[in-house]
C-alpha cells in the first residue's frame, strides 16, 4: 500500500482546484459581440437584462469619453441602450407600440402632421428626459417622415 505525506496531497489537490478554477473563468468569459465589452460594461447589461440576446455592441466616444452602444432583443423587443466605460446606463431606447405614447404626444402627433398614421414608435430615456421617435406616413404620399417628440408633447425634432 502506497504512502501519501499529507502536503503532497495538499499541493495536489490545490493544483486541481486551480485548474478547475482558471477552466470555469475562461468558460465564464463572453463570446461573440460581448466579447468587445469592458468588464464592468458586461457586468451591468447582464445585471440589467439577464436574458436578452445581443446582437450588436458599437465603441463610440462621448465628450473624449468612450461610451458602449449595444443592440439587443429583450423578450421579444428591440432596444438599444448607452453604457459608459464604468458601466453606468447612459440611455437607453426601445421599439413600443403606437398605442403606448402618451395621450397627450399622440396629440401633439396629430397637430403637427394631421392624417398621418405612426409606422413605428421608440421611447429613449436619458437621465430623467423622455422623448418619442415616431415614424409617420404621411397621406396619402405614403412618404416617411420621423419626428422626435419630448414627453410634454414638445417637438423636439425632425429626421
Amino acid at each position: 500500500m502506497a504512502s501519501y505525506k499529507p502536503h503532497t496531497f495538499s499541493i495536489a489537490l490545490f493544483i486541481l482546484l486551480m485548474a478547475a478554477t482558471a477552466s470555469s473563468a475562461q468558460s465564464r468569459r463572453p463570446t461573440g459581440p460581448a466579447a468587445q465589452l469592458p468588464t464592468r460594461v458586461y457586468t451591468s447589461f447582464q445585471k440589467d437584462y439577464s436574458g436578452a440576446k445581443l446582437q450588436s455592441v458599437r465603441q463610440n466616444a462621448n465628450n473624449g469619453q468612450p461610451i458602449y452602444e449595444l443592440t439587443f432583443i429583450d423578450g421579444g423587443t428591440n432596444k438599444r441602450i448607452t453604457y459608459s466605460e464604468y458601466g453606468a446606463m447612459l440611455a437607453h431606447a426601445e421599439e413600443i407600440a403606437p398605442s403606448s405614447i402618451p395621450l397627450n404626444v399622440q396629440g401633439a402627433i396629430q397637430l403637427q402632421c394631421i392624417g398621418c398614421g405612426i409606422v413605428k414608435a421608440r421611447k429613449r430615456t436619458e437621465g430623467n428626459n423622455v422623448s418619442y421617435e415616431v415614424t409617420l406616413m404621411v397621406g396619402r404620399s405614403r412618404r416617411l417622415r420621423t419626428e422626435i417628440f419630448n414627453s410634454d408633447g414638445t417637438l423636439f425634432g425632425v429626421k
